[in-house]
C-alpha cells in the first residue's frame, strides 16, 4: 500500500511543497474519569475551581460530570500538545478535593447505572441541550459504556501546502483539494487503522462492575477479573464504545457529499428501537429525539471530518458549506504510564502515518473491503497478541507482525523527511519504537498492562489504584510558574462569567427551541 512513499517522497524534495509542512496543528481532547478515595466513581459535582464546563476551553466535562475532559489549543509546536496537557493535568489535580484522576481507559468501580452523574452545563438552551443529549446517550447504550475514556488527536494541515500537494500529485481536478485531501486521508488510515490500536492499545482488561447489569456481554475466558489474554484494546471492541446502530448508517468517505447525505439520513431517520424509548414522558425530555443518531456527535468513527461551526450551527451544516478544516483521530487508548494519559511516541507515529495517507493514492473504499477493514480491526483490538493471529490483506492471510512491520518499513523515509523538516530525531525514533513492538509484542503497552495486572494477582482494581496513587503524587507536586497558576485561575473564573452571561440573555422556551434547532432545513 505504501511501496510508492520513497519516490513520492524523493520527488517532493525537489519541490517547493515541504515549505509549509512545518505549519501543521496538533491538538490533544483527553478524557479522565475523577475518582473518590476507595477508587469509586465520584460523586461530587465538577469542582468550582476549574471553571464552568460549559464555557472553559480547556477543562470541560464529557458524558458524566465525573468524565473530565482537557483540551489543548491547536499549536504547531512539535512538543506543545503534551506541554500544556502537563500544566492542566496539574492544575487540576492540586484543585481536587480528595480525589484523583483514574489513569485507564477502561472505567473504575461503577455502582448502579443511573448513579452515574449525568454532566451538568446550566439552564440555557444550549447547555441544557448538551445536557439531553448525554441523557440520551444514556437511555440508548446505557451509562457504563459513556464513562469509557480515550484520547483524540486532532491534526490539520496548512491550506495551501494541501493544494499544492494536490496539485503535485496529479490528483483529479475538484473545487475543493482540501477536503479532498482530508478524505483521502481518512480513508487510507481506515485500510491501516489496526495498527494503532495494536501498537498503542492499553485497555486488555476492565472492572467487572462495568458488566454488573450485562454480564452476558463479555463472553470471554477469565470472568473473575475478566481480562482478555490477548486483547490490546476491549475499549475499541464490541463492548468498548460504540455505535450499537453501526449496521443500520450508511455512511461513506468517498467524498464530502457522500458523507454528508450519509449523516444527514442517519440524523433524519427514526429508529424504531429508539422511539420505542420515548422522546417525552409528560413535561420531562428523555432524548433529543428518536433517529438513528441524535446528533452528529453521536457517530463514533475512528476517525471523523471536522469543521469548527458557529455559535448554533449544526456541524454536518458547516461541513456542507465549507468544507473539512482538521480530522479527528479516535483511537488511543489512555496510556496509563504516563501521568497525562498520553504517550508522546504514538502522536508522533500518527504524525508519520497521517502524512503517508496523504501522499499515497486513496481510492474509495468498496463493501467488500469495508468488511475487510472491519474484520482486521476486530481481530486486533481482541487478539492482537494471539501468537500466529493473521490479517487479511492482499487477497490473502497475512501473519499480524508481517504486515505490520511491511507497512512500518515503508514510512521510514516520511519519519527521516519529517525529521530533516523539523531539525529532531523524534520520528525515526518513534518509527523504531513501533517495529520493535512489532518484532516484540511484551514491548506493547496492552502486555505490560496485562504483566503488572498479573503481579497484583489479577486484580485490576488493585492495579489501577496504585498507578492512579503514583500519578497524584506527581501532579499534586508539579510546580506551576506563578505566571501560569494565576493565568489559569483567572481563565477558570472568566468562565464562570461567561457561562453567567449566557445565561442572563433571554431565551425562548425550550420546546421551541428544540423545533427550531433541529429543523431539517438547518442541516
Amino acid at each position: 500500500m505504501f511501496e510508492s512513499l520513497p519516490n513520492i517522497v524523493r520527488d517532493l524534495k525537489n519541490t517547493d511543497c515541504l515549505d509549509d509542512l512545518k505549519k501543521i496543528r496538533r491538538g490533544v481532547e483527553k478524557e479522565s474519569l475523577r475518582i473518590d478515595e476507595a477508587g469509586y466513581l465520584s460523586q461530587k459535582p465538577h469542582p468550582t475551581a476549574l471553571g464552568a464546563a460549559f464555557t472553559h476551553d480547556e477543562i470541560t466535562t464529557d458524558f458524566s460530570e465525573s468524565l473530565l475532559e482537557f483540551i489543548t489549543a491547536p499549536s504547531t509546536g512539535l512538543h506543545d500538545a503534551v506541554a500544556n496537557l502537563q500544566r492542566i493535568h496539574a492544575f487540576t489535580v492540586q484543585h481536587l478535593d480528595n480525589e484523583m484522576l483514574w489513569p485507564c481507559s477502561m472505567p473504575c468501580v461503577l455502582t448502579e447505572d443511573d448513579e452515574i452523574p449525568l454532566a451538568q452545563y446550566g439552564q440555557s438552551n444550549m447547555a441544557r441541550l448538551k445536557h439531553l443529549y448525554r441523557k440520551g446517550l444514556g437511555l440508548r447504550y446505557g451509562r457504563a459504556m459513556q464513562t469509557i475514556a480515550g484520547v483524540h488527536y486532532n491534526i490539520s494541515y496548512d491550506a495551501d501546502f494541501l493544494k499544492q500537494i494536490h496539485h503535485h500529485l496529479k490528483r483529479t481536478p475538484t473545487p475543493d483539494p482540501v477536503t479532498d485531501c482530508y478524505f483521502g486521508i481518512i480513508r487510507n488510515y481506515h485500510r491501516v487503522g489496526w495498527l494503532i490500536p495494536y501498537l498503542f492499545g492499553a485497555s486488555p482488561n476492565v472492572c467487572p462492575s462495568f458488566f454488573a447489569h450485562e454480564p452476558h456481554r463479555f463472553p470471554i475466558e477469565d470472568k473473575q477479573y475478566y481480562a482478555h489474554p490477548y486483547a490490546v484494546s476491549l475499549r475499541l471492541s464490541d463492548i468498548g464504545y460504540k455505535n450499537r446502530t453501526h449496521d443500520k448508517m450508511q455512511i461513506a468517505y468517498d467524498d464530502l457529499k457522500t458523507y454528508v447525505s450519509g449523516l444527514k439520513q442517519a440524523l433524519l431517520t427514526v429508529d424504531p428501537e429508539f422511539e420505542a424509548l420515548g422522546v417525552k414522558q409528560g413535561e420531562e425530555w428523555l432524548q433529543l429525539n428518536a433517529h438513528v443518531l441524535q446528533i452528529e456527535a453521536e457517530f463514533y468513527g475512528s476517525i471523523r471530518p471536522k469543521r469548527v461551526p458557529r455559535p448554533l450551527e449544526r456541524t454536518v451544516h458547516a461541513l456542507s458549506e465549507r468544507g473539512v478544516e482538521y480530522i479527528e483521530v479516535r483511537t488511543l487508548d489512555l496510556y496509563p504510564f504516563s501521568p497525562v494519559g498520553v504517550d508522546e511516541r504514538a502522536l508522533r507515529f500518527l504524525d508519520i502515518l497521517l502524512f503517508s495517507c496523504l501522499l499515497i493514492d486513496s481510492p474509495v473504499i468498496l463493501q467488500a473491503e469495508q468488511k475487510q477493514i472491519d474484520e482486521n480491526l476486530r481481530k486486533a483490538v481482541n487478539e492482537g497478541r494471539r501468537p500466529g493471529i493473521t490479517l487479511s490483506a492482499h487477497e490473502k492471510e497475512i501473519p499480524l507482525a508481517t504486515l505490520g512491520q511491511s507497512i512500518t518499513q515503508s514510512l521510514a523515509c516520511v519519519a527521516d523527511l519529517l525529521d530533516e523538516i523539523y531539525q529532531v530525531h523524534d520520528f525515526s525514533a518513534a518509527l523504531t519504537e513501533a517495529q520493535a513492538r512489532l518484532n516484540d509484542p511484551r514491548l506493547l503497552p496492552s502486555y505490560q498492562l496485562a504483566s503488572r495486572m498479573a503481579a497484583h494477582g489479577g486484580n485490576f482494581f488493585k492495579m489501577s489504584m496504585e498507578i492512579a496513587h503514583a500519578h497524584f503524587d506527581i501532579l499534586k507536586t508539579m510546580r506551576l510558574a506563578p505566571e501560569i497558576m494565576i493565568k489559569m485561575t483567572q481563565q477558570a473564573a472568566e468562565s464562570w462569567r461567561r457561562a453567567a452571561a449566557i445565561e442572563a440573555l433571554p431565551a425562548e422556551p425550550f420546546d421551541l427551541f428544540m423545533k427550531h434547532y433541529f429543523d431539517p432545513k438547518r442541516l
